[in-house]
Protein backbone atom coordinates (compact mmCIF):
# COMPACT_ATOMS: atom_id res chain seq x y z
CA UNK A 1 0.00 0.00 0.00
CA UNK A 2 2.79 2.66 1.27
CA UNK A 3 4.33 2.01 -2.92
CA UNK A 4 1.28 2.67 -4.25
CA UNK A 5 0.63 5.72 -1.71
CA UNK A 6 3.86 6.60 -3.61
CA UNK A 7 3.27 6.00 -6.93
CA UNK A 8 -0.16 7.87 -6.85
CA UNK A 9 0.40 10.67 -4.83
CA UNK A 10 -3.25 11.34 -3.65
CA UNK A 11 -4.17 15.04 -3.31
CA UNK A 12 -7.78 14.68 -2.96
CA UNK A 13 -10.25 12.85 -0.98
CA UNK A 14 -11.92 11.35 -4.27
CA UNK A 15 -8.27 9.36 -4.55
CA UNK A 16 -8.57 7.72 -1.06
CA UNK A 17 -12.09 6.32 -1.43
CA UNK A 18 -10.98 4.71 -5.28
CA UNK A 19 -7.45 3.42 -3.39
CA UNK A 20 -9.83 1.85 -0.66
CA UNK A 21 -11.83 0.06 -3.87
CA UNK A 22 -8.04 -0.41 -5.65
CA UNK A 23 -6.25 -2.15 -3.42
CA UNK A 24 -7.92 -5.56 -3.55
CA UNK A 25 -6.71 -8.86 -5.64
CA UNK A 26 -9.11 -8.77 -8.94
CA UNK A 27 -8.24 -5.23 -9.35
CA UNK A 28 -4.24 -5.75 -8.47
CA UNK A 29 -4.08 -8.44 -10.95
CA UNK A 30 -6.32 -6.70 -13.86
CA UNK A 31 -3.99 -3.76 -14.40
CA UNK A 32 -6.75 -2.20 -13.28
CA UNK A 33 -5.16 -0.46 -10.29
CA UNK A 34 -1.62 0.17 -12.57
CA UNK A 35 -4.28 2.17 -15.02
CA UNK A 36 -6.13 4.56 -12.28
CA UNK A 37 -2.17 5.34 -11.24
CA UNK A 38 -1.29 5.97 -15.22
CA UNK A 39 -3.90 8.59 -15.72
CA UNK A 40 -3.46 10.04 -12.55
CA UNK A 41 -0.21 10.96 -13.18
CA UNK A 42 -0.57 12.07 -16.37
CA UNK A 43 -4.06 13.59 -17.07
CA UNK A 44 -3.69 13.32 -21.19
CA UNK A 45 -4.30 9.85 -20.55
CA UNK A 46 -8.19 9.90 -19.74
CA UNK A 47 -10.21 8.84 -21.58
CA UNK A 48 -14.23 7.75 -21.70
CA UNK A 49 -15.45 4.93 -23.24
CA UNK A 50 -18.56 7.24 -24.77
CA UNK A 51 -18.66 11.30 -24.18
CA UNK A 52 -22.19 10.43 -21.89
CA UNK A 53 -20.15 8.89 -19.33
CA UNK A 54 -17.88 11.75 -18.33
CA UNK A 55 -20.15 13.00 -15.22
CA UNK A 56 -20.10 9.17 -14.30
CA UNK A 57 -16.33 8.51 -14.43
CA UNK A 58 -14.93 11.42 -14.25
CA UNK A 59 -13.68 10.86 -10.18
CA UNK A 60 -12.02 7.36 -11.14
CA UNK A 61 -10.31 9.15 -14.53
CA UNK A 62 -12.64 7.11 -16.72
CA UNK A 63 -11.67 3.34 -14.72
CA UNK A 64 -14.59 1.48 -13.28
CA UNK A 65 -14.40 1.70 -10.01
CA UNK A 66 -17.62 1.07 -7.94
CA UNK A 67 -20.40 -1.03 -8.70
CA UNK A 68 -22.41 2.04 -8.41
CA UNK A 69 -21.04 3.68 -11.79
CA UNK A 70 -21.68 0.13 -13.30
CA UNK A 71 -25.47 0.75 -12.38
CA UNK A 72 -25.11 4.20 -13.45
CA UNK A 73 -23.73 3.27 -16.73
CA UNK A 74 -26.63 1.01 -17.73
CA UNK A 75 -29.17 3.38 -16.80
CA UNK A 76 -27.11 6.40 -19.34
CA UNK A 77 -25.77 3.94 -22.03
CA UNK A 78 -28.56 1.42 -22.08
CA UNK A 79 -31.77 3.48 -20.49
CA UNK A 80 -32.00 0.98 -17.92
CA UNK A 81 -34.45 1.60 -14.92
CA UNK A 82 -33.37 2.04 -11.14
CA UNK A 83 -34.40 -1.03 -10.19
CA UNK A 84 -33.01 -2.84 -13.31
CA UNK A 85 -29.77 -1.52 -12.82
CA UNK A 86 -29.76 -2.71 -9.06
CA UNK A 87 -30.21 -6.50 -10.73
CA UNK A 88 -27.66 -6.14 -12.70
CA UNK A 89 -25.34 -5.11 -10.13
CA UNK A 90 -26.33 -7.86 -8.32
CA UNK A 91 -26.00 -10.26 -11.08
CA UNK A 92 -22.36 -9.49 -11.98
CA UNK A 93 -21.56 -9.35 -8.31
CA UNK A 94 -22.69 -13.08 -7.98
CA UNK A 95 -21.93 -13.99 -11.46
CA UNK A 96 -25.17 -15.24 -12.13
CA UNK A 97 -24.84 -15.88 -16.14
CA UNK A 98 -28.49 -16.53 -17.45
CA UNK A 99 -29.18 -12.85 -15.46
CA UNK A 100 -26.49 -11.59 -17.37
CA UNK A 101 -26.88 -12.38 -20.56
CA UNK A 102 -30.29 -11.88 -21.10
CA UNK A 103 -29.57 -8.08 -19.69
CA UNK A 104 -26.76 -7.58 -21.97
CA UNK A 105 -29.39 -8.01 -24.87
CA UNK A 106 -31.29 -5.59 -23.05
CA UNK A 107 -28.41 -2.85 -22.87
CA UNK A 108 -27.03 -3.08 -26.36
CA UNK A 109 -30.74 -2.61 -27.24
CA UNK A 110 -31.24 0.49 -25.13
CA UNK A 111 -27.72 1.84 -26.08
CA UNK A 112 -28.85 1.64 -30.25
CA UNK A 113 -32.22 3.50 -29.12
CA UNK A 114 -29.70 6.27 -28.11
CA UNK A 115 -27.65 6.36 -31.61
CA UNK A 116 -24.80 4.53 -29.42
CA UNK A 117 -22.67 2.45 -31.64
CA UNK A 118 -23.36 -1.59 -31.12
CA UNK A 119 -19.81 -2.47 -31.02
CA UNK A 120 -18.75 0.10 -28.41
CA UNK A 121 -21.73 -1.13 -25.85
CA UNK A 122 -20.88 -4.95 -26.70
CA UNK A 123 -17.09 -3.70 -25.24
CA UNK A 124 -18.49 -1.88 -22.47
CA UNK A 125 -20.74 -4.68 -21.26
CA UNK A 126 -18.03 -6.60 -21.15
CA UNK A 127 -15.85 -4.52 -19.76
CA UNK A 128 -18.50 -4.07 -16.80
CA UNK A 129 -18.90 -8.07 -16.66
CA UNK A 130 -15.04 -8.55 -15.98
CA UNK A 131 -15.48 -5.23 -13.26
CA UNK A 132 -18.46 -7.18 -11.75
CA UNK A 133 -16.03 -10.24 -10.80
CA UNK A 134 -14.28 -7.66 -7.95
CA UNK A 135 -16.25 -4.42 -7.83
CA UNK A 136 -16.67 -2.63 -4.59
CA UNK A 137 -19.43 -0.69 -3.57
CA UNK A 138 -18.17 3.53 -3.11
CA UNK A 139 -20.68 3.94 -0.23
CA UNK A 140 -18.84 1.35 1.41
CA UNK A 141 -15.28 2.80 0.06
CA UNK A 142 -16.09 5.90 1.34
CA UNK A 143 -16.46 4.85 4.98
CA UNK A 144 -13.05 3.34 4.98
CA UNK A 145 -11.68 6.10 3.52
CA UNK A 146 -13.03 8.68 6.04
CA UNK A 147 -11.65 6.52 8.72
CA UNK A 148 -8.51 5.95 7.14
CA UNK A 149 -7.80 9.63 6.42
CA UNK A 150 -8.81 10.50 9.55
CA UNK A 151 -6.54 8.03 11.74
CA UNK A 152 -3.88 8.99 9.31
CA UNK A 153 -4.51 12.38 10.61
CA UNK A 154 -4.22 11.82 13.60
CA UNK A 155 -1.05 9.76 13.59
CA UNK A 156 0.60 12.25 11.66
CA UNK A 157 -0.36 14.89 14.35
CA UNK A 158 -0.91 13.40 17.51
CA UNK A 159 1.29 10.37 16.94
CA UNK A 160 1.54 9.69 20.63
CA UNK A 161 -1.61 9.74 21.74
CA UNK A 162 -2.41 7.70 19.03
CA UNK A 163 -0.12 4.90 19.24
CA UNK A 164 -1.23 5.13 23.07
CA UNK A 165 -5.10 4.48 22.40
CA UNK A 166 -4.18 1.55 19.45
CA UNK A 167 -1.88 -0.20 22.34
CA UNK A 168 -4.95 -0.30 24.77
CA UNK A 169 -7.11 -1.16 22.38
CA UNK A 170 -5.27 -3.53 20.21
CA UNK A 171 -4.11 -5.82 22.98
CA UNK A 172 -3.20 -8.47 20.18
CA UNK A 173 -1.42 -6.60 18.17
CA UNK A 174 1.14 -4.78 20.86
CA UNK A 175 4.29 -6.45 18.95
CA UNK A 176 3.43 -4.66 16.12
CA UNK A 177 2.57 -1.32 17.38
CA UNK A 178 5.44 -1.18 19.53
CA UNK A 179 7.97 -1.56 16.90
CA UNK A 180 5.72 1.01 14.98
CA UNK A 181 6.90 3.26 17.85
CA UNK A 182 10.07 2.35 18.14
CA UNK A 183 10.19 3.58 14.01
CA UNK A 184 8.56 7.04 14.98
CA UNK A 185 10.92 7.42 18.04
CA UNK A 186 8.15 7.48 20.80
CA UNK A 187 9.87 5.94 24.06
CA UNK A 188 8.06 3.26 25.49
CA UNK A 189 8.49 3.10 29.36
CA UNK A 190 8.47 -0.77 30.96
CA UNK A 191 5.90 -1.23 33.26
CA UNK A 192 5.59 0.66 36.95
CA UNK A 193 4.38 -0.88 40.55
CA UNK A 194 3.84 2.93 41.08
CA UNK A 195 2.91 4.90 37.33
CA UNK A 196 1.27 2.05 35.53
CA UNK A 197 -2.81 2.29 34.94
CA UNK A 198 -4.82 -0.68 33.39
CA UNK A 199 -4.45 0.75 30.26
CA UNK A 200 -1.36 2.36 28.39
CA UNK A 201 -0.95 5.82 29.29
CA UNK A 202 1.11 9.07 28.21
CA UNK A 203 4.13 10.58 30.73
CA UNK A 204 6.04 13.68 29.11
CA UNK A 205 5.04 12.54 25.21
CA UNK A 206 6.65 9.02 26.51
CA UNK A 207 4.02 5.96 26.08
CA UNK A 208 4.18 4.09 29.87
CA UNK A 209 3.18 0.32 29.35
CA UNK A 210 -0.45 -0.63 30.73
CA UNK A 211 -0.78 -3.54 33.29
CA UNK A 212 -3.39 -5.12 30.88
CA UNK A 213 -0.85 -5.91 29.01
CA UNK A 214 0.79 -8.35 31.52
CA UNK A 215 -0.04 -11.96 31.04
CA UNK A 216 -1.35 -13.49 34.09
CA UNK A 217 -2.73 -10.01 35.43
CA UNK A 218 -6.77 -9.84 36.13
CA UNK A 219 -9.06 -7.12 36.16
CA UNK A 220 -9.31 -7.57 40.19
CA UNK A 221 -5.54 -7.58 40.97
CA UNK A 222 -5.03 -4.23 39.00
CA UNK A 223 -7.82 -2.19 40.77
CA UNK A 224 -6.48 -4.00 43.78
CA UNK A 225 -3.00 -1.89 43.54
CA UNK A 226 -4.27 0.97 41.79
CA UNK A 227 -6.71 1.41 45.18
CA UNK A 228 -3.49 0.56 47.48
CA UNK A 229 -1.24 3.14 46.26
CA UNK A 230 -3.94 6.20 46.13
CA UNK A 231 -2.86 7.44 49.49
CA UNK A 232 0.85 7.52 47.85
CA UNK A 233 3.07 5.43 45.55
CA UNK A 234 4.90 2.57 46.91
CA UNK A 235 7.81 3.57 48.89
CA UNK A 236 9.39 0.17 49.23
CA UNK A 237 8.37 -3.60 49.33
CA UNK A 238 7.65 -3.50 52.49
CA UNK A 239 4.81 -0.72 51.67
CA UNK A 240 3.99 -2.81 48.71
CA UNK A 241 3.31 -5.85 50.42
CA UNK A 242 1.43 -4.35 53.59
CA UNK A 243 -0.99 -2.27 51.37
CA UNK A 244 -2.08 -4.82 48.61
CA UNK A 245 -4.52 -8.08 48.86
CA UNK A 246 -2.58 -10.88 48.56
CA UNK A 247 -5.68 -13.05 47.62
CA UNK A 248 -6.29 -10.08 44.73
CA UNK A 249 -2.52 -9.91 44.02
CA UNK A 250 -1.78 -13.80 44.09
CA UNK A 251 1.86 -15.07 43.86
CA UNK A 252 1.18 -15.93 39.90
CA UNK A 253 0.54 -11.96 39.56
CA UNK A 254 3.59 -10.63 41.47
CA UNK A 255 5.97 -13.12 39.37
CA UNK A 256 4.29 -11.28 36.25
CA UNK A 257 5.05 -8.11 37.78
CA UNK A 258 8.65 -9.11 38.52
CA UNK A 259 9.01 -10.89 34.74
CA UNK A 260 7.36 -7.58 33.59
CA UNK A 261 10.43 -5.53 35.56
CA UNK A 262 7.56 -3.42 37.26
CA UNK A 263 9.46 -3.46 40.83
CA UNK A 264 12.46 -2.43 39.18
CA UNK A 265 11.98 1.12 40.86
CA UNK A 266 11.87 -0.44 44.13
CA UNK A 267 14.65 -3.03 43.39
CA UNK A 268 16.50 -4.17 40.19
CA UNK A 269 17.65 -7.68 41.15
CA UNK A 270 14.38 -9.31 39.88
CA UNK A 271 16.20 -12.96 39.95
CA UNK A 272 16.34 -12.47 44.35
CA UNK A 273 12.84 -10.62 43.97
CA UNK A 274 11.27 -13.79 42.04
CA UNK A 275 13.39 -16.46 44.51
CA UNK A 276 11.63 -14.48 47.58
CA UNK A 277 8.18 -14.17 46.53
CA UNK A 278 6.53 -16.88 48.72
CA UNK A 279 8.81 -15.01 52.30
CA UNK A 280 8.09 -11.57 50.82
CA UNK A 281 4.03 -12.49 50.72
CA UNK A 282 4.21 -14.53 54.11
CA UNK A 283 5.89 -11.26 55.68
CA UNK A 284 3.39 -9.12 54.55
CA UNK A 285 -0.08 -11.21 55.21
CA UNK A 286 1.10 -11.52 58.96
CA UNK A 287 2.03 -7.45 59.23
CA UNK A 288 -1.62 -6.95 58.11
CA UNK A 289 -2.65 -9.73 60.42
CA UNK A 290 -1.28 -8.29 63.44
CA UNK A 291 -2.50 -4.71 62.05
CA UNK A 292 -6.01 -5.76 61.75
CA UNK A 293 -5.58 -7.61 65.59
CA UNK A 294 -4.22 -4.83 67.51
CA UNK A 295 -0.85 -6.20 67.97
CA UNK A 296 2.26 -5.41 67.06
CA UNK A 297 6.00 -4.40 67.97
CA UNK A 298 7.30 -2.19 70.58
CA UNK A 299 6.97 0.65 68.15
CA UNK A 300 3.54 0.26 66.95
CA UNK A 301 4.54 -1.70 63.06
CA UNK A 302 3.63 -5.39 62.38
CA UNK A 303 5.76 -7.98 61.87
CA UNK A 304 8.90 -6.49 59.09
CA UNK A 305 8.33 -7.08 55.84
CA UNK A 306 12.18 -8.08 54.69
CA UNK A 307 13.77 -4.86 54.03
CA UNK A 308 15.03 -5.70 49.90
CA UNK A 309 17.99 -6.40 49.19
CA UNK A 310 19.85 -7.24 52.26
CA UNK A 311 17.25 -10.05 52.99
CA UNK A 312 16.11 -11.33 50.32
CA UNK A 313 17.10 -14.61 49.10
CA UNK A 314 20.94 -14.79 47.52
CA UNK A 315 20.18 -15.94 44.37
CA UNK A 316 22.44 -15.10 41.19
CA UNK A 317 21.38 -12.52 38.82
CA UNK A 318 20.02 -12.86 35.70
CA UNK A 319 21.83 -13.09 32.60
CA UNK A 320 20.54 -10.25 29.60
CA UNK A 321 18.98 -13.01 27.79
CA UNK A 322 17.10 -14.60 30.87
CA UNK A 323 16.06 -11.32 31.91
CA UNK A 324 14.81 -10.71 28.08
CA UNK A 325 12.94 -13.84 27.88
CA UNK A 326 11.01 -13.61 30.78
CA UNK A 327 10.11 -10.08 29.63
CA UNK A 328 8.64 -11.86 26.44
CA UNK A 329 6.86 -14.56 28.05
CA UNK A 330 4.73 -11.92 30.26
CA UNK A 331 4.61 -9.06 27.41
CA UNK A 332 5.00 -10.45 24.13
CA UNK A 333 7.83 -8.09 23.48
CA UNK A 334 11.60 -7.97 24.68
CA UNK A 335 10.81 -4.23 26.15
CA UNK A 336 14.32 -3.58 27.37
CA UNK A 337 16.20 -4.98 24.89
CA UNK A 338 16.22 -7.35 21.91
CA UNK A 339 18.55 -10.36 21.39
CA UNK A 340 18.75 -9.27 17.92
CA UNK A 341 19.01 -5.11 18.63
CA UNK A 342 22.71 -5.01 18.15
CA UNK A 343 22.67 -6.61 14.44
CA UNK A 344 19.70 -4.36 13.64
CA UNK A 345 21.76 -2.59 11.12
CA UNK A 346 22.81 -5.87 9.38
CA UNK A 347 19.35 -6.93 9.74
CA UNK A 348 17.79 -4.23 8.06
CA UNK A 349 20.65 -4.28 5.30
CA UNK A 350 20.78 -7.93 4.55
CA UNK A 351 16.88 -9.15 5.15
CA UNK A 352 14.83 -9.20 1.98
CA UNK A 353 11.78 -9.01 4.11
CA UNK A 354 10.48 -8.62 8.25
CA UNK A 355 8.31 -11.56 9.47
CA UNK A 356 5.76 -8.96 10.27
CA UNK A 357 5.56 -7.24 6.86
CA UNK A 358 5.64 -10.76 4.25
CA UNK A 359 1.94 -10.55 4.28
CA UNK A 360 1.10 -8.74 0.98
CA UNK A 361 4.63 -8.42 0.28
CA UNK A 362 6.08 -11.68 -1.16
CA UNK A 363 7.64 -11.91 -4.15
CA UNK A 364 6.20 -14.34 -7.01
CA UNK A 365 8.67 -16.60 -6.40
CA UNK A 366 8.33 -17.02 -2.88
CA UNK A 367 12.12 -16.92 -1.75
CA UNK A 368 12.87 -14.43 1.28
CA UNK A 369 15.91 -14.16 3.19
CA UNK A 370 14.80 -13.24 6.66
CA UNK A 371 17.49 -12.64 9.48
CA UNK A 372 16.03 -14.17 13.25
CA UNK A 373 16.58 -16.52 16.20
CA UNK A 374 15.83 -20.07 15.56
CA UNK A 375 13.52 -21.61 18.42
CA UNK A 376 11.84 -24.82 19.26
CA UNK A 377 13.95 -26.56 16.52
CA UNK A 378 12.99 -30.07 16.75
CA UNK A 379 14.46 -33.23 14.21
CA UNK A 380 11.21 -35.45 13.61
CA UNK A 381 10.96 -38.69 11.59
CA UNK A 382 7.91 -39.09 9.59
CA UNK A 383 5.77 -41.77 8.90
CA UNK A 384 7.56 -42.88 5.41
CA UNK A 385 10.80 -43.19 7.80
CA UNK A 386 11.84 -39.38 6.59
CA UNK A 387 13.44 -36.96 8.27
CA UNK A 388 12.76 -33.39 8.61
CA UNK A 389 13.02 -30.28 11.25
CA UNK A 390 10.56 -28.05 12.80
CA UNK A 391 10.83 -24.97 14.51
CA UNK A 392 10.47 -21.11 14.62
CA UNK A 393 11.86 -18.00 12.96
CA UNK A 394 11.69 -14.95 15.44
CA UNK A 395 12.86 -11.36 14.19
CA UNK A 396 12.28 -8.22 16.03
CA UNK A 397 8.58 -7.87 14.82
CA UNK A 398 7.42 -11.38 14.05
CA UNK A 399 7.62 -15.39 14.37
CA UNK A 400 6.88 -17.99 11.01
CA UNK A 401 7.20 -21.49 11.64
CA UNK A 402 9.92 -23.26 9.79
CA UNK A 403 10.43 -26.41 7.57
CA UNK A 404 13.10 -28.31 6.95
CA UNK A 405 12.91 -31.56 4.31
CA UNK A 406 15.29 -34.36 4.66
CA UNK A 407 17.52 -33.19 1.57
CA UNK A 408 18.46 -29.97 3.24
CA UNK A 409 18.39 -30.86 7.11
CA UNK A 410 22.08 -32.51 7.43
CA UNK A 411 23.29 -29.84 5.97
CA UNK A 412 21.71 -27.10 8.49
CA UNK A 413 20.86 -29.20 11.39
CA UNK A 414 23.69 -27.85 13.47
CA UNK A 415 23.36 -24.18 12.18
CA UNK A 416 19.79 -24.10 13.04
CA UNK A 417 20.44 -25.21 16.49
CA UNK A 418 23.56 -23.15 17.34
CA UNK A 419 21.34 -20.58 19.03
CA UNK A 420 22.87 -17.55 16.76
CA UNK A 421 21.04 -15.49 14.88
CA UNK A 422 20.88 -16.84 11.67
CA UNK A 423 20.58 -14.95 8.29
CA UNK A 424 17.82 -17.88 6.95
CA UNK A 425 17.17 -17.89 3.39
CA UNK A 426 13.28 -20.23 1.68
CA UNK A 427 10.50 -20.53 0.37
CA UNK A 428 7.00 -19.11 2.04
CA UNK A 429 4.00 -20.37 1.64
CA UNK A 430 0.68 -18.64 1.61
CA UNK A 431 -2.49 -19.14 2.55
CA UNK A 432 -5.38 -16.36 0.68
CA UNK A 433 -7.18 -14.30 2.64
CA UNK A 434 -10.97 -13.13 1.38
CA UNK A 435 -10.98 -10.42 -0.86
CA UNK A 436 -14.30 -9.22 -0.12
CA UNK A 437 -13.34 -7.43 2.98
CA UNK A 438 -11.39 -4.25 1.73
CA UNK A 439 -8.96 -4.43 5.10
CA UNK A 440 -7.75 -7.93 3.57
CA UNK A 441 -6.00 -5.33 0.87
CA UNK A 442 -5.57 -8.18 -1.02
CA UNK A 443 -2.71 -9.85 0.95
CA UNK A 444 -1.73 -13.86 1.95
CA UNK A 445 -0.97 -14.84 4.34
CA UNK A 446 2.43 -16.18 5.14
CA UNK A 447 1.79 -19.96 7.21
CA UNK A 448 5.34 -21.29 6.88
CA UNK A 449 9.06 -21.02 5.45
CA UNK A 450 10.14 -23.87 3.62
CA UNK A 451 14.08 -23.83 4.95
CA UNK A 452 16.38 -23.45 1.90
CA UNK A 453 19.73 -21.90 3.71
CA UNK A 454 20.60 -21.32 7.00
CA UNK A 455 23.66 -19.43 8.06
CA UNK A 456 25.66 -16.74 10.98
CA UNK A 457 24.49 -12.95 10.34
CA UNK A 458 28.09 -12.00 11.49
CA UNK A 459 29.24 -13.78 7.92
CA UNK A 460 26.28 -12.25 5.58
CA UNK A 461 28.22 -9.46 4.17
CA UNK A 462 31.28 -11.54 3.58
CA UNK A 463 29.75 -14.54 1.93
CA UNK A 464 25.89 -14.28 1.76
CA UNK A 465 25.38 -11.18 -0.71
CA UNK A 466 25.24 -12.51 -4.23
CA UNK A 467 23.70 -8.92 -6.01
CA UNK A 468 21.97 -5.98 -5.19
CA UNK A 469 18.05 -5.90 -6.56
CA UNK A 470 16.53 -2.61 -7.33
CA UNK A 471 13.04 -2.12 -7.79
CA UNK A 472 12.13 0.66 -10.79
CA UNK A 473 8.70 2.11 -11.10
CA UNK A 474 8.61 3.77 -14.19
CA UNK A 475 5.79 6.24 -13.47
CA UNK A 476 7.59 9.16 -11.50
CA UNK A 477 10.45 8.09 -12.82
CA UNK A 478 12.47 11.45 -13.75
CA UNK A 479 16.32 11.72 -15.19
CA UNK A 480 16.98 13.60 -11.81
CA UNK A 481 16.20 9.94 -10.51
CA UNK A 482 18.32 8.45 -12.59
CA UNK A 483 21.26 10.51 -12.19
CA UNK A 484 21.22 9.79 -8.36
CA UNK A 485 21.43 5.97 -9.20
CA UNK A 486 24.20 6.50 -11.63
CA UNK A 487 26.38 8.72 -9.10
CA UNK A 488 25.50 6.52 -6.14
CA UNK A 489 26.58 3.25 -7.87
CA UNK A 490 29.12 5.11 -9.02
CA UNK A 491 30.61 6.17 -5.79
CA UNK A 492 30.76 2.47 -4.71
CA UNK A 493 32.30 0.44 -7.27
CA UNK A 494 33.08 -3.52 -6.81
CA UNK A 495 32.50 -6.67 -7.91
CA UNK A 496 28.66 -7.38 -7.02
CA UNK A 497 26.38 -7.00 -9.92
CA UNK A 498 23.41 -5.21 -9.53
CA UNK A 499 20.35 -6.11 -11.54
CA UNK A 500 16.72 -3.68 -12.14
CA UNK A 501 13.61 -4.93 -11.99
CA UNK A 502 10.64 -2.93 -13.90
CA UNK A 503 6.81 -3.43 -12.65
CA UNK A 504 8.00 -6.34 -10.46
CA UNK A 505 9.53 -8.55 -13.36
CA UNK A 506 11.53 -11.20 -11.19
CA UNK A 507 14.25 -12.21 -13.56
CA UNK A 508 15.45 -8.58 -13.77
CA UNK A 509 17.84 -6.52 -16.19
CA UNK A 510 21.50 -6.71 -15.21
CA UNK A 511 23.55 -3.47 -15.50
CA UNK A 512 27.01 -3.31 -17.19
CA UNK A 513 30.09 -4.50 -15.01
CA UNK A 514 30.66 -1.07 -14.92
CA UNK A 515 27.88 -0.53 -12.69
CA UNK A 516 29.19 -3.19 -9.93
CA UNK A 517 29.03 -2.23 -6.63
CA UNK A 518 30.22 -3.05 -2.82
CA UNK A 519 27.57 -4.05 -1.41
CA UNK A 520 28.52 -1.32 2.05
CA UNK A 521 25.76 -0.43 4.29
CA UNK A 522 26.44 3.03 3.06
CA UNK A 523 25.33 1.92 -0.55
CA UNK A 524 22.39 0.45 0.39
CA UNK A 525 21.51 3.32 2.65
CA UNK A 526 22.13 6.10 -0.06
CA UNK A 527 20.09 4.09 -2.84
CA UNK A 528 17.02 3.26 0.02
CA UNK A 529 16.83 7.27 0.28
CA UNK A 530 16.95 7.18 -3.81
CA UNK A 531 14.05 4.59 -4.32
CA UNK A 532 12.64 3.59 -0.94
CA UNK A 533 13.44 1.33 1.53
CA UNK A 534 11.40 -1.38 0.25
CA UNK A 535 12.65 -0.77 -3.62
CA UNK A 536 16.40 -2.20 -2.48
CA UNK A 537 16.98 -5.42 -1.70
CA UNK A 538 20.01 -8.04 -1.17
CA UNK A 539 20.04 -11.61 -3.01
CA UNK A 540 21.73 -14.36 -0.70
CA UNK A 541 23.25 -17.49 -2.24
CA UNK A 542 21.77 -20.91 -0.98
Amino acid sequence: MQNLLRRLAPNTFEDIIALVALYRPGPLESGMTDDFVIRKRNPKRVKYPHPSLEPVLKDTLGVIVYQEQVMQISRVIGGFTMPEADKLRKAMGKKLTDIMAAMKEKFIKGAAAQNIDTEMAKELYEQMEKFGEYGFNKSHSAAYAVVTYQTAWLKARYCTEYMTALLSTAPDNVTLLLNDCKRHSIPVLPPSINSSFYDFTIEENKIRFGFSAIKGLGEKAIENIIIAREDGDFTSLNDFFEKIDTFAVNRGVIESLIKAGAFDELNPDRARLMGSVELLMDAGRRSRADKASGQGNLFGSGVAVPESPFELMDIPEWTDAERLEHEKEVLGYYLSGHPLSKYEKDIEYYSTNSIDGLAGNIPKSGKVTIAGLVRDFEVRVSKGGKRYGTGKLEDMGGIIELLVFEKKLDELERALKSGVPLLVGGKIETEEIDGDDPNSNGKSMPTKMIVQSARALTAARADAISSIHIEIDPIGIDDRLLESMKSTLEKYRGSCPVYFHVNGDERGVRAGDYFNINPSDGLIHELSLIVGKDSVRCSMEY
